[in-house]
């Protein structure tokens, strides 16, 4: 990105090559702009029952902008939610906050919150990319 001080200034415009839903991440920190095409939504992780496997990753149900999952998931043991499912391809994923509920998306781990339950069992996780929000019920 770049700081505009006026209109007269040229501006760099965005294109879209293909429909779709996008997660467009804007830190005006560093000036720096993700966009990334969300082609699904999967749980991946230590917490759930295919483990850390790309290959074997649970997809989420979609309807519109929510995405549902009812799966098991072990406490203790982190998880994420990968936007693609390609072997060798672990991100960008959305991962939790330290809310308990709001998304925030991660490019490696190294700033990125990750998310433990306290319980063991089965759950119904829902996602919200309207709301950037997260919600799990036994």
């Amino acid at each position: 990105m770049t700081y505009r001080e006026n209109y007269d200034q040229p501006d760099e415009q965005f294109k879209v090559e293909a429909d779709g839903t996008y997660i467009v991440e804007a830190n005006i920190y560093t000036m720096k702009v993700a966009v990334s095409l969300v082609e699904g939504l999967y749980i991946l992780g230590g917490a759930t029952d295919t483990g850390w496997s790309l290959d074997d990753m649970a997809a989420f149900a979609k309807d519109g902008s929510k995405y549902t999952i009812s799966c098991n998931l072990k406490a203790g043991e982190e998880f994420r939610f990968p936007l693609q499912k390609k072997s060798g391809v672990w991100w960008p994923c959305l991962m939790i906050a330290e809310d308990g509920e709001s998304l925030v998306i991660g490019y490696d781990d190294s700033d990125k919150v990750a998310y433990k339950l306290t319980e063991s069992g089965n759950y119904t996780v829902t996602v919200d990319l309207d709301t950037m929000k997260c919600n799990f019920s036994r």
